[in-house]
């Protein structure tokens, strides 16, 4: 780990202090050197100053910015001190921390480095050399060093979402612009989350739970949102359960199939063949009607060829109308009978040998369809008690496309369930939370201490109760508010005061090793009437001799509320640094320069 003990190694007598003195690189910067208890920083109008100035570009605002610059505030565009008349200025802030004595200084254009001069021995960290004999350490560095030293925050912490850290405790002991509308915010639009584990974290009470508890409920969110999710498409578990039975059904069937499914490689050849052989049938069969119809009709003619009773037909016929054939007309016609008969015999005889060549040929037809046939059927039978292999293929992708199914089905159904049983756990979780919450907020002694505190330094400036109520709401996070008989906007910026005043109170007396200083801009006493003022800054000077801390604020000179000192305060006794107006000499810095920052509060002012 980058920490060694913290022992203190103070090498000179001096008072204990966290805060030395604050410079710059640059002769025009006004130093400040702080001393142990009230520190006043000043914004004071001379005489001399014209009617135009205002102690508003002195410095005070940006007092603060640097004090906190030094302390690893984030640096980014927005920041009051990212302006180009600046890029080549430095700040130092001397300090001591954990007893070690040291200066630290941060570049405005080298913003990721911290620069330390260690004026002990055994500095905790080590340190990084540079080619000018620097050394430095990195900001995030720098941070986990201050969280250690100054609240006690371990390493880890640091790396856990929205748990407290140096910087966001730091908002408690330098409020910044936007950290005055009320104790528990340290700047504008901050998330509930953070202010609620900030608080809980300073009150000493169970900010891990807390943190556990939100972490439950964004978690429950979740899965309650993945279950409504599913309802809204109708995909609740019931419908999910019933087609999980379909699809298991449906698998098992094509799974049967499939182990059943005998392939046969040659399935294509074999069907091409059966595929000829049936054309060839078809071809054959066509032929063979085609002769036997033929043969019927050469047999026909055959059994109607007889010439042998022609002659006597024809002259008995024409002996019936007394017509009688001379000898030369019955011996022609007896030759013409023999030609006749010549002819039809060879026609017979033709057509015999015609019907004998049908007779072979449908003969060899039937053998080639009856081979062809039985060839086929052989074959149709083969195909018939085997698959092919094209089949088998798609029985498997329609089964691994089912399986697939069934297991989207399972997991959509699975998370289901199990987020419905992330929800019955996280609740029971969260009721334990609670219970160990509101059961702190009863017995709490620091808490009550705290209230007490709390209490007295409202009391000690409006002689009226203020309660800090600290409660849980709905959700069982922590719910931080102010109750009092009344109100107004001074009196609100004076909870704001009674509150870190007591949390500095508090973090001496638990971690006295740990800070020491409190520092608020003149903001806080605006509207706040003038005794209350004077009481409150009474008040910081004897809590902090009291409880060893120093109390640092700026204030313009017109709100130092001198007629309502005690006679024994002498305000004089504490003012560090008086900024004034006559030239840009008396400011802090003693140049002008402007940053978006003084944009947005000029546009909020309007």
């Amino acid at each position: 780990t980058i920490f060694s003990p913290l022992l203190k190694t103070i090498e000179s007598l001096r008072e204990i202090k966290m805060l030395y003195k604050l410079s710059a690189n640059k002769p025009s910067f006004r130093d400040i050197v702080f001393s142990k208890g009230l520190n006043i920083v000043v914004a004071e109008r001379t005489e001399a100053s014209g009617n135009k100035a205002s102690r508003n570009a002195l410095g005070k605002t940006t007092f603060v910015e640097i004090l906190d610059f030094c302390l690893g505030a984030d640096f980014t565009k927005k920041s009051k001190l990212y302006s180009p008349n600046l890029l080549d200025w430095s700040f130092s802030l001397e300090m001591e921390l954990a007893g070690y004595h040291f200066e630290v200084t941060r570049h405005i254009n080298d913003a990721k480095k911290i620069y330390i001069h260690p004026f002990c021995k055994n500095f905790p960290l080590e340190l990084k050399e540079q080619g000018d004999k620097q050394t430095y350490i990195d900001l995030e560095e720098w941070k986990l060093l201050l969280g250690k030293s100054l609240f006690d925050i371990d390493q880890m912490q640091h790396k856990k979402p929205n748990a407290p850290t140096a910087r966001s405790i730091l908002g408690y002991f330098i409020r910044k612009s936007g950290a005055y509308k009320e104790p528990f915010y340290t700047f504008k639009h901050q998330k509930a989350v953070q202010w609620q584990i900030n608080n809980a974290f300073v009150l000493n009470l169970l900010w891990a739970k807390s943190l556990e508890l939100h972490n439950l409920q964004v978690e429950n969110e979740k899965y309650s949102n993945l279950i409504a999710t599913y309802k809204s498409i109708g995909n609740t578990t019931g419908k999910l359960n019933a087609q999980k039975i379909i699809l298991s059904n449906e698998i098992d069937k094509l799974q049967k199939d499939i182990q059943n499914f005998n392939v046969l490689p040659e399935y294509k050849e074999i069907q091409v063949v059966a595929n000829t052989l049936t054309k060839k049938l078809q071809s054959l069969n066509n032929q063979m009607i085609f002769n036997k119809k033929r043969l019927e009709e050469y047999n026909s003619i055959i059994s109607e060829e007889d010439v042998s009773d022609d002659l006597q037909a024809i002259t008995a016929m024409y002996k019936e109308v007394n017509i009688v054939f001379s000898e030369t007309v019955l011996k022609s016609l007896e030759e013409v009978q023999k030609f006749n008969s010549v002819i039809i015999q060879n026609r017979k005889e033709f057509l015999q040998n015609e019907v004998r060549q049908l007779e072979r040929e449908i003969f060899h037809l039937e053998t080639s369809i009856k081979s062809y046939s039985e060839e086929r059927s052989e074959k149709m039978k083969l195909l018939s008690a085997h698959g092919a292999l094209e089949e088998y293929s798609i029985l498997q992708e329609k089964l691994s496309k089912k399986v697939s199914e069934l297991e989207l089905l399972k997991q959509d159904l699975k998370k289901q369930q199990d987020a419905q049983e992330k929800i019955y756990t996280i609740k029971a979780r969260k009721d334990s939370i609670k219970y160990e919450i509101n059961q702190d907020i009863s017995i709490n002694e620091n808490l009550k201490e705290e209230i007490s505190i709390f209490n007295n330094n409202s009391m000690c400036l409006y002689d009226m109760y203020a309660n800090l109520v600290v409660d849980t709401d709905k959700n069982g996070n922590y719910k931080f508010y102010i109750s009092r008989e009344k109100s107004s906007e001074g009196i609100e910026r004076m909870d704001i005061f009674c509150y870190d005043l007591m949390l500095i109170e508090m973090y001496r007396k638990n971690v006295p090793q740990g800070i020491d200083f409190l520092i608020h801009d003149s903001t806080l006493y605006d509207a706040v009437d003038s005794r209350q003022r004077a009481k409150a800054i009474e008040l910081a000077n004897e809590k902090s001799n009291q409880h060893d801390f120093q109390y640092i604020f700026t204030i313009n000179s017109d709100q130092l509320p001198l007629n309502d000192f005690s006679e024994s305060f002498n305000y004089n006794d504490y003012v560090v640094k008086y900024l004034t107006d006559k030239d840009i000499s008396g400011s802090l810095l003693g140049i002008t320069f402007s940053s978006p920052v003084d944009k947005e509060v000029s546009e909020e002012n309007l």
